[in-house]
């Protein structure tokens, strides 16, 4: 998923939410050759070395005498026949016609090497005009080439002249339907049209063609991701517009995602403290029968274990019955008003309305506006909404606060000497003085300013991880990240030991580490960075840290199967797995989980396989790719609107070379995307998906014409 914490963090390094790469089987042809010509997507046509000449000696071939030869010692000369006559005259044409040709050619070739493209491109044109006078075998041998060199020409010549390029490269496709100059050159002027859908089909027959050659990596294959993510990307910004202002609203998400998004929250971890034994159906019982259901508080409790509950569908439906429930003369009135509306917000946000949900988020800080959770989330939809200049803004004012709160020390503390910290698996010098001057900044904070701290580090940690509109990193991504990280890893120090702490201060702990690993064994790839020796020990550190505070937590159980996973060891991390199964039976992560390492064992096995040549360990994979696909279909039947499933069985189809099926989970995915970021990755895998299913079924008419 595309959230960046709680399950999904505890996924991150390892198979978990990672894509796995979708891989397209080798394909075979019967039809002709591509020519001779390197398949580089860029570069210029060598028209000299490839046009062959015509033969010259065409009419040097001595006519037959046909005549009979009498005994006579001094015979009389025959005359030629008039068939005899045509024929010579013939072969004098060839031999001017061919002439002229070479000529033509020849100076075509200069005009090229002189950068005179319509001189050249108009060379060629009459080199064709003249090859259709010669003999058609040496018209089969040429043709394509001369069109071919002539589109070249009129792509170098301009725009003016894409038409009629498109027009000889057509001739070409359809001499040869396999020329991959040809069809590079067709998707480049495509491109250059603004045709981005048109051209990125050709690109993608030109990557398939290249790789059924055995090419490793295809030159087309760079224009292949750059133009799949600016369709994908500029069609998102409608999609995100909608989510926006989405009155109508979207039923919400599975249940993992419900979750993680709560647990985000400080005060869930309090409810689930709480209500830990609590009854559902008793609660709602003492709530109508006291004041007969007019009783805020009361109402708010059973919507707070319902949540703890993971009871979601129930916490909501209950919260919008009683809406119109208004305090009496309760206690602390305002910050029961300012919960409700929270709750309303977050629902909203759930259901994908973010316009209303921070609506709700600002009349909750009407109510409160020391509510720090309401604060937490207004960032986090601008977040969520692509507009990371907003969000900024946001956690700057929630850390500033006003003069004397945490947030304003620690705000001043970075913005005088704090600044360049190196954190994180960095400068062993810096990270105790960072800890030291954090637990000094810290040491006079309550426990609760101390939590609301570190929350709120931890989600600005988010804030350097979006990706902006060309879905691009900022270069300095991991550097900031990693410093929100540590701080809020710090800022918790000072209560003690976090493993002995309150539910809410380990709960962040854990969240926070698991954030720290997916930073550096996920984000920090994507960005371009080079995973250290360093960052690979602060993992390790971070998953034993969190396995000693909460060792029965979801997101560290699959982390921990990740890990086993990942070095191999996949009997262990699949009862891993088992144990969030049985647990769970309506939660569709853990099947996905399991199938996402069914499917990676698979490929272990399909590697030796091939490299032993061992059938056994191939039908092992075909064994492992089956019990993937099939989880993954349980998944949804658990969970309709699994996301993660559907993503998943979408790529393993594309492993498996069912392009077609894998299409359908990718459109079906799409309408169910839950934040900007996850958005954009799907509209990615449908647009990858589309454009190898159009690819493959043209390659097939391809082969279909050729036998």
């Amino acid at each position: 998923m595309s959230r960046s914490d709680g399950k999904s963090s505890a996924s991150a390094i390892g198979l978990g939410i990672a894509a796995l790469i979708a891989v397209v089987g080798v394909i075979y042809f019967n039809g002709n050759k591509t020519p001779k010509g390197d398949s580089s997507i860029g570069d210029e046509e060598q028209n000299d070395e490839e046009v062959a000449r015509a033969d010259s000696g065409a009419g040097d071939s001595n006519v037959a005498n046909d005549m009979e030869q009498d005994d006579s010692s001094a015979s009389t000369p025959s005359l030629p026949s008039k068939e005899d006559l045509e024929r010579k005259k013939a072969e004098e044409e060839t031999k001017q016609v061919s002439a002229s040709y070479e000529d033509a050619v020849s100076q075509a070739v200069k005009r090229q090497r002189g950068s005179q493209w319509t001189q050249a491109a108009g060379k060629y044109g009459e080199a064709i005009d003249l090859l259709h006078r010669m003999p058609a075998a040496h018209q089969a041998k040429e043709m394509a080439l001369l069109y071919n060199n002539r589109s070249a020409m009129l792509e170098k010549a301009g725009p003016e002249h894409f038409k009629k390029a498109l027009d000889d490269i057509r001739v070409v496709l359809v001499m040869d339907a396999q020329h991959a100059k040809a069809r590079a050159r067709k998707a480049r002027i495509l491109e250059a049209q603004g045709k981005t859908q048109d051209a990125l089909c050709d690109y993608t027959i030109h990557f398939l063609l290249e790789q059924s050659k055995g090419v490793q990596m295809p030159a087309s294959q760079a224009k292949v991701e750059e133009l799949s993510k600016a369709i994908a990307f500029s069609s998102a910004g409608k999609i995100i517009e909608k989510m926006r202002n989405n009155s109508t609203e979207s039923d919400l998400p599975n249940k993992a995602y419900c979750r993680t998004f709560f647990e985000l929250m400080p005060s869930t971890h309090d409810w689930k403290d709480k209500f830990a034994n609590a009854d559902i159906e008793e609660l709602m019982k003492v709530y109508n029968d006291a004041n007969d259901g007019n009783n805020l508080s009361q109402l708010m409790d059973v919507v707070k274990c319902a949540i703890s509950s993971d009871a979601y569908h129930t916490a909501f439906k209950f919260l919008e019955k009683n809406a119109s429930v208004l305090p009496a003369d309760e206690e602390n009135t305002r910050p029961l008003l300012a919960l409700r509306a929270r709750l309303q917000g977050m629902q909203k946000q759930l259901r994908r309305n973010l316009s209303g949900a921070m609506a709700c988020y600002n009349d909750a800080l009407n109510f409160d506006q020391d509510d720090i959770e309401s604060q937490l989330l207004l960032a986090g939809c601008s977040l969520e909404l692509g507009n990371g200049d907003e969000a900024q803004k946001k956690f700057a004012e929630i850390l500033s606060g006003r003069s004397g709160e945490p947030g304003s020390a620690l705000h001043t503390f970075l913005e005088s000497s704090g600044q360049g910290i190196k954190v994180l698996g960095n400068d062993d010098d810096a990270a105790p003085t960072l800890d030291t001057m954090v637990a000094e900044i810290c040491s006079t904070f309550t426990e609760k300013q101390r939590i609301d701290l570190s929350y709120c580090l931890f989600h600005r940690s988010s804030l350097w991880v979006v990706r902006n509109a060309n879905h691009q990193f900022r270069k300095d991504v991991i550097a900031l990240a990693s410093q929100d990280i540590s701080l809020a890893l710090a800022s918790l120090k000072g209560l003690g030991d976090a493993k002995t702490s309150t539910p809410v201060a380990r709960k962040v702990y854990v969240l926070t580490l698991l954030k720290g690993i997916q930073l550096m064994g996920q984000t920090k790839g994507l960005a371009g960075e080079v995973q250290t020796q360093e960052d690979i020990a602060l993992c390790k550190q971070h998953i034993q840290e969190a396995n000693e505070i909460e060792p029965e937590n979801p997101s560290v159980i699959m982390l921990n199967s990740d890990v086993l996973a990942m070095e191999d060891q996949f009997d262990q991390a699949l009862q891993q797995i088992e144990r969030l199964i049985k647990t769970g039976e309506d939660d569709g992560i853990p099947y996905v989980m399991k199938a996402n390492m069914l499917t990676h064992q698979g490929m272990k096995f399909m590697q030796t396989g091939q490299m032993e040549q061992n059938q056994a360990m191939l039908m092992k994979t075909q064994e492992c790719l089956v019990a993937a696909e099939k989880l993954y279909q349980h998944a949804m039947e658990v969970e309709p609107n699994c996301v993660e499933a559907m993503a998943q069985a979408c790529q393993l189809k594309c492993i498996s070379g069912d392009v077609d099926g894998a299409l359908v989970f990718a459109e079906k995915a799409v309408p169910l995307a839950r934040n900007a970021e996850e958005l954009k990755e799907l509209l990615l895998l449908k647009v990858q998906t589309s454009s190898q299913v159009a690819g493959i079924r043209e390659i097939m008419k391809m082969q279909g014409q050729a036998n």
